[in-house]
């Protein structure tokens, strides 16, 4: 969509071949590599970018920072919430290992 075309849509300007367009996100976009906060459904979208590294992820330590100040609730108490069957391993949300049921205590 053009910027400035009058329509009201929700969408980031960015500018290509020297015009200015409005970018929308893709809803139906999914993350090549989901974030383990992602898969507990703790955030709708994020994709991991350290390779499952999670002990050295800027974004892991910050939602840890908030977890510790009770204003998020952490990916492994999500997961607990779940129901038994749908309690996935960390290892099998990163691949390492086949699907199979954890119980996160």
């Amino acid at each position: 969509i053009r910027a400035g075309s009058g329509e009201s849509q929700q969408g980031v300007e960015s500018v290509l071949g020297g015009q200015v367009w409005l970018v929308k996100p893709d809803k139906k976009a999914k993350a090549a590599n989901p974030c383990l906060w992602m898969e507990a459904g703790v955030v709708k979208f994020k994709n991991c970018d350290n390779y499952y590294d999670c002990t050295s992820c800027k974004y892991d330590h910050a939602m840890d920072n908030k977890v510790a100040k009770g204003k998020q609730i952490s990916w492994q108490e999500a997961m607990k919430k779940r129901p038994d069957l749908d309690r996935v391993c960390r290892h099998s949300l990163t691949n390492r290992i086949e699907k199979r049921t954890c119980a996160y205590e």
